[in-house]
């Protein structure tokens, strides 16, 4: 096994005394291992000590297990609730529901047969895929570490931040043409982008976000699709205004998501801090935090209610969140982040999933988990996948 630091950590997690970050660090680990690594850390789990005889060795059972670990130490150190940024990551461990983070009213069937091999049909997120800027006069860039000649060009640079993971952060581009740009999240990833004014962006997957290659004296403007988290820079003399198909928002300086759905145009603005104005047609209406706004860019009124921003906000930290819903709204999300043509179903019931699933490279992996919890079975052909 090359994995000597997952070793050591696997040993000790077997003999039952962790830190949190331990746990964590564990955790990630886990999640990127290879079957094979993970078969050697079974095998040899009696030479640990023969207590660990009774664990359960399903690398879905033990990732839960330890989010319940760093739940419980969440809780010992009696931190109280906190959006502020750079939290997050930890409260929603803190958050995290038993066994998978879901449940589900029939537990019988985790017991009902062992799960298909999926390995010969699996769907898996593209490797190393960067996002993409697309410009209005019709160049597009695949952007990466070696594109260094388009990011020259677009004044744009790549960083990583405190976590390692990339920034793509922009200045004033070098070009002379006074045009915009629209940067593309690639499918089955998200994306971080700084704006020249150092408003911090994060892109789901698939989303986008549309800005000129220089603001103007007065005002910063941007336009987005598919869901977006904001943080934007405060500056009174320069709003910050985002455009959707119908909606605007109006930002002084503020942490906001944005979920604009394609097609429908219905777009839902969930604010964490600050301030922001949504406007559709003549309508307009101002969030306080901790509230979202729900409009469908038909002129009609436009909705305020209490957001749970702990839901909103699990997939910047690689979560599926699903608040009651039914398999075809589970599906739907799922499909937003794998590349699946798409789902037939040979039953439906009324069954309703609750809770956060961590997000998986593997399709089938992810499946497999949902078939333990649920009475449902997946089978994965051709790109697409059957729910029976």
């Amino acid at each position: 096994m090359d994995n000597k630091r997952l070793q050591d950590l696997f040993d000790i997690y077997l003999l039952g005394s962790m830190t949190r970050d331990e746990l964590e660090e564990l955790l990630n680990l886990l999640e990127e291992c290879k079957d094979s690594d993970f078969d050697y850390l079974v095998d040899r789990k009696g030479e640990i000590s023969q207590d660990t005889e009774s664990i359960e060795m399903d690398k879905g059972a033990i990732l839960h297990q330890i989010l319940l670990q760093i739940e419980v130490i969440q809780q010992e150190r009696s931190i109280s609730p906190s959006w502020a940024y750079g939290k997050w990551a930890s409260l929603i461990a803190a958050c995290l529901l038993v066994v998978l983070g879901i449940t589900y009213f029939n537990r019988e069937s985790k017991e009902q047969g062992r799960l298909r091999d999926f390995s010969s049909n699996d769907i898996r997120l593209p490797e190393g895929a960067g996002p993409k800027i697309q410009r209005t006069d019709g160049k597009e860039f695949q952007i990466a570490p070696s594109s260094d000649g388009a990011i020259l060009e677009e004044g744009l640079s790549i960083i990583k931040d405190q976590k390692g993971n990339l920034l793509y952060k922009l200045s004033k581009a070098t070009s002379a043409l006074r045009e915009s740009r629209t940067f593309i999240s690639p499918k089955g990833s998200s994306s971080q982008l700084e704006l020249e004014d150092g408003t911090r962006i994060w892109l789901n997957s698939g989303a986008s976000v549309t800005y000129p290659s220089a603001f103007a004296p007065d005002q910063r403007a941007i336009s987005i699709t598919g869901e977006v988290f904001l943080d934007v820079s405060p500056n009174k003399n320069r709003p910050f205004t985002i455009r959707t198909e119908q909606t605007q928002i109006r930002v002084l300086g503020t942490q906001f998501n944005v979920l604009s759905e394609k097609g429908s145009g219905r777009v839902v603005a969930s604010l964490l801090e600050g301030s922001i104005e949504v406007q559709v047609g003549n309508r307009r209406k101002v969030l306080k935090p901790g509230f979202k706004s729900v409009s469908m860019g038909d002129g009609q009124d436009i909705s305020v209610l209490k957001a749970d921003m702990k839901s909103i906000l699990a997939w910047k930290d690689g979560y599926f969140r699903f608040d009651d819903d039914p398999i075809e709204t589970v599906m739907d999300k799922i499909r937003e982040w794998y590349d699946i043509d798409q789902v037939s179903y040979r039953r439906k019931s009324n069954d309703e999933f609750s809770g956060m699933i961590k997000r998986t490279k593997s399709l089938s992996e992810l499946l497999k988990q949902m078939e333990k919890i649920s009475t449902y079975k997946f089978e994965i052909k051709d790109g697409r996948v059957l729910v029976m």
